[in-house]
């Protein structure tokens, strides 16, 4: 697990464990959760890891930018609200300032359809609301990311 957010004197510094390779497919997949809420994002994330998933967190839109611009994950959990920027801004940023496609998996406390909307117009596959049910989140990054390739 890498976390982007570990404090050491006040400076942010990465803190990394690595895993075995997984022999699912042709690289170790790479799962980056952005949201403010550690305790969350530590669940989620020892989760993913007992499927065989390299997980990096950040705890703030910031840091989870430059996780993103930097590890190029294969998906993104990603919290609308968050401390120095929002979710939203995140999505917006890697969609017009950079040629990434990363699929994203928007959180989000706020119910309204126009949340929904916005987040998908960005570019989300998809829009959970908050709170989440970690199994039925852990089953859905893996089927997204071991779903086998199809042959037309």
């Amino acid at each position: 697990m890498i976390n982007s957010n570990e404090k050491t004197g006040g400076n942010n510094a990465a803190a990394i464990q690595l895993l075995p390779a997984d022999d699912r497919g042709s690289h170790q997949r790479r799962v980056l959760v952005i949201d403010d809420d550690r305790r969350f994002s530590n669940a989620i994330a020892e989760s993913l890891e007992m499927t065989g998933v390299d997980v990096f967190i950040a705890f703030d839109g910031n840091s989870g930018l430059a996780v993103a611009l930097t590890q190029e994950p294969d998906l993104i959990i990603l919290d609308t609200r968050m401390p120095y920027r929002s979710g939203y801004l995140v999505m917006e940023y890697l969609a017009t300032e950079t040629d990434l496609q990363i699929p994203t998996i928007m959180l989000s406390e706020n119910e309204g359809h126009r949340h929904r909307s916005y987040a998908l117009m960005l570019g989300a596959i998809d829009f959970v609301e908050k709170p989440v049910d970690p199994v039925a989140l852990v089953n859905r990054v893996s089927g997204l990311l071991f779903e086998p390739t199809r042959v037309a």
